[in-house]
């Protein structure tokens, strides 16, 4: 996408009326390109019910990548994990804003996953989509959606590209129902990863519990 499509859908998306460039609502890139500093313009409060995509909210299809994003947010995510865009160029800006990040989650005791299937992060449906863990290996890498690995307790690791604590919160919420948090960690941003020359997934193995 060219800069001045990006900055024409982030304008349309202002319009409450529009609900074709939705997924570009709360996007700081859009609005850089649009003229204007990151983060003058607040996007109207909206219920928590919208949440659809884990990262911008109500994406204007209801198709999500891995249960957590829409197709959108995750190409993002893979430009920075193979380290371009569709120009070649690695994606500062968003660089910028995304984080690897892990966190160690646990079953409540006596919680019925679905019971609390009905909850401001998604709909009923969004929520039973089982979640499939996969064997920790040394060669375990981050990936643009969610990876879930089963840990020591019957605990799970969660790995995950995100933007900020709460948006973590809100994949956990959505792929895990049912289960607890125990304690969450948000990495340095991918640019600062570029500049001192590590591979986040590299990162992610050495810190984040195995067992």
């Amino acid at each position: 996408m060219s800069t001045a499509a990006c900055a024409r859908s982030w304008s349309e998306s202002q319009s409450t009326d529009n609900c074709k460039c939705l997924s570009c609502k709360g996007c700081a890139v859009g609005e850089s390109h649009s003229g204007r500093e990151p983060a003058t313009v607040v996007p109207s409060a909206a219920p928590a019910v919208v949440w659809r995509c884990c990262h911008c909210g109500i994406s204007p299809t209801t198709r999500l990548v891995g249960g957590t994003y829409c197709v959108s947010c995750y190409n993002r995510r893979r430009e920075l994990l193979i380290g371009r865009n569709g120009k070649g160029k690695f994606p500062d800006m968003i660089g910028a804003e995304l984080h690897p990040a892990w966190a160690v989650v646990a079953r409540t005791p006596g919680v019925d996953a679905q019971a609390v299937s009905r909850t401001p992060h998604g709909t009923t449906e969004d929520w039973q989509r089982p979640v499939l863990t996969a064997v920790f290996t040394p060669k375990s890498a981050l990936g643009a959606s969610a990876s879930f690995f089963r840990i020591a307790n019957g605990k799970i690791l969660v790995w995950c590209v995100v933007a900020n604590e709460a948006e973590m919160q809100r994949v956990i919420a959505k792929r895990l129902p049912g289960h607890r948090v125990e304690r969450i960690e948000i990495e340095p941003d991918f640019n600062e990863f570029r500049r001192a020359e590590l591979d986040p997934s590299w990162w992610l193995r050495e810190l984040a519990p195995k067992a």
